[in-house]
C-alpha cells in the first residue's frame, strides 16, 4: 500500500519562506532598537555623555565656589580647576561678553560661568564637523584651507599668515618665525583696522590641504606688530601659548582684554605699547616676562606675578609713569635683571624679593624719584650690579645678604654701583645698609668715589 506522507515529514517552501521573512523582521526591529536613533546604544551613549556633562559641570561649579571664596579672579579659578581637573587640561579665558569661560583640553568642550552655575558652551567637535570655507575666502593658498576663530565662526583666511610646527599653527610666514634677531619681522595680520578693531576673529584652528583634522594655534608671533591704527585687543584663542611680540609698538592700543591662562611666553608682548594705563591679571601659566611691558610709557602700575614665571628680565623697563609696585612676585622667578630700569617716576617698591632670584643687575637703576624702600636681597642673588644705581631720593633701609664677593661679570665686579652715581644724595635721602653680604664696606666705598655726600650709612647687625 502507498501512503501519502504530505505534512509529515518537514515544513513546505511556503512556510519556509514565511519564517525567514518573520526572522527578518524580528532581526530588523531589533536592529533599530539597537542602533536606531532612540535606539539601545544611541541612547547608552547620550546617557553617558549626559553623565560625563552632569560629572565635568560639578567640578567646574565645584572650583568656582572654591575661587569665590578664595578671591574671584583667573588665577584662583585657575588653581581651582587644576585641583579638580589636573594641570593644563580645563583652561580659563573670557569670552567676548567678558564672561568666564572655562574649555577642556581633552574632549573640546566649553562651559560658561555664570551666577547659575556652569552652562554649556561651544562644542568645538561639533564646530569641526561642520566647518566650511566662507564664500569670502578667494586665495589660492586657501583653496582647501579651513578656519575657526575664537566665536566658533569660519575665518576668512585670506586676512592671515600662518605656518605649521611641530607644536601646532604659528600666525605668521616661516621667515618671521625664524627670526631670532628682528631683521625680518613681519606681521601675520593681513587685513585691514576698522574703528580700531581687527576683521572677524583670530583663527584658533586651521585645517589646511594637508591636514588630516584641525590643529590648534599656538602662536602669534609678531602677528599685529607695529599696527598704529589698532586700538582694541581681539579675543586670543585658548590655546595659545605664544605670544612674543605680539602687539609689540602697536602704539594706539589701549584696551585690554584678559589674556587665557594657556600663554607661557610674553617677552615683549606690548614693547611700546605707549597707550595702555593697566594691566591687571596675568595668564596663571605664564613663565617668560621679559621685557613684556618695556616702554608702556601711561602704564601706571603693575600687578601680581604668577607662580610658575621664571624671568621678569625688564619687564616694567622704561615705563616712566608707573609710580608704584605692590604685587606679589612668585618664589620661581630667577631673574630681576633690569626689572624697573628707567622707571623715573617709580616712587614706592613694597613687595618681597623671593629667594630664588639670582640675578638684579640694574634692577631700580635710574629710579630717580624712589623714595620709600624697605627690602631685602637674599643669599642667592650673585650679581647686584647697579642695582640702585642713580636713585637720587632713596629712602628707607636696604637690607643685602646677598652672594657677592667681588669676582669678575665682564669688566665689572659683581657689586659694581649697586648703590652708585648718586645715590640718596638728594635732600633729605638717607640709606641704612645692613645684612650678611661680606662686602658691604666696599659697597659703600664705591657710590662714594664718585659722589662722596651720598647718604649711606651702615648699621652694625
Amino acid at each position: 500500500m502507498i501512503y501519502n506522507k504530505k505534512g509529515e515529514n518537514g515544513i513546505t517552501l511556503v512556510a519556509l519562506v514565511i519564517t525567514i521573512i518573520v526572522l527578518l523582521i524580528l532581526a530588523g526591529i531589533s536592529i533599530v532598537m539597537l542602533t536606531g536613533q532612540n535606539g539601545i546604544l544611541n541612547r547608552a551613549v547620550e546617557a553617558k555623555e549626559k553623565t560625563e556633562i552632569a560629572e565635568e559641570k560639578e567640578k567646574i561649579e565645584i572650583a568656582q565656589m572654591q575661587a569665590i571664596m578664595d578671591g574671584m579672579n583667573i588665577s584662583n579659578l585657575q588653581k581651582a580647576l587644576d585641583q579638580q581637573f589636573g594641570t593644563k587640561i580645563a583652561i580659563v579665558s573670557k569670552n567676548e561678553d567678558e564672561i568666564y569661560k572655562v574649555k577642556l583640553e581633552n574632549n573640546l568642550k566649553e562651559y560658561r560661568l555664570t551666577k547659575n552655575g556652569a552652562e554649556e558652551g561651544i562644542d568645538w567637535n561639533n564646530v569641526m564637523k561642520n566647518a566650511k570655507k566662507p564664500e569670502e575666502q578667494k586665495e589660492e593658498r586657501n583653496l582647501n584651507t579651513i578656519g575657526i576663530g575664537t566665536d566658533g565662526k569660519e575665518v576668512n583666511m585670506d586676512l592671515w599668515e600662518y605656518t605649521l610646527t611641530e607644536e601646532g599653527y604659528i600666525l605668521n610666514d616661516i621667515d618671521d618665525i625664524n627670526d631670532t634677531n628682528g631683521e625680518k619681522e613681519t606681521k601675520g595680520y593681513l587685513g585691514e583696522i576698522i574703528d580700531g578693531k581687527i576683521q572677524g576673529t583670530v583663527p584658533e584652528y586651521i585645517k589646511a590641504e594637508n591636514d588630516k583634522k584641525f590643529i590648534k594655534v599656538v602662536g602669534l608671533k609678531d602677528t599685529f606688530m607695529k599696527i598704529d591704527d589698532l586700538e582694541e585687543m581681539p579675543i586670543i584663542p585658548d590655546t595659545v601659548e605664544n605670544m612674543q611680540s605680539t602687539f609689540s609698538r602697536c602704539k594706539n592700543l589701549k584696551q585690554i582684554r584678559m589674556l587665557p591662562n594657556s600663554i607661557v611666553n610674553m617677552k615683549w608682548t606690548f614693547y611700546e605699547c605707549e597707550s595702555i594705563e593697566k594691566f591687571e591679571e596675568l595668564p596663571f601659566y605664564l613663565e617668560n616676562m621679559e621685557f613684556t611691558f618695556e616702554k608702556c610709557l601711561n602704564l601706571n602700575a603693575g600687578c601680581d606675578i604668577p607662580e610658575y614665571v621664571k624671568t621678569m628680565r625688564g619687564a616694567y623697563k622704561g615705563c616712566k609713569n608707573l609710580q608704584e609696585f605692590n604685587g606679589e612676585i612668585s618664589e620661581s622667578v630667577i631673574s630681576m635683571e633690569n626689572v624697573f630700569e628707567g622707571c623715573s617716576n617709580l616712587k614706592k617698591f613694597e613687595s618681597i624679593i623671593p629667594n630664588k632670584v639670582e640675578n638684579m643687575f640694574a634692577c631700580f637703576s635710574q629710579c630717580v624719584n624712589l623714595k620709600d624702600i624697605n627690602v631685602a636681597i637674599p643669599e642667592s642673588v650673585t650679581d647686584i650690579r647697579y642695582m640702585l644705581g642713580n636713585c637720587l631720593n632713596l629712602t628707607g633701609t636696604v637690607e643685602i645678604n646677598a652672594n657677592v664677593t667681588g669676582k669678575k661679570i665682564g669688566n665689572d665686579v659683581d657689586y659694581k654701583a649697586c648703590l652708585g652715581y648718586g645715590t640718596a644724595t638728594r635732600e633729605n635721602s638717607q640709606v641704612y645698609l645692613k645684612g650678611n653680604c661680606k662686602v658691604l664696606n666696599e659697597i659703600i666705598s664705591d657710590a662714594k668715589k664718585e659722589y662722596p655726600n651720598s647718604n649711606i650709612i651702615l648699621l652694625e647687625n
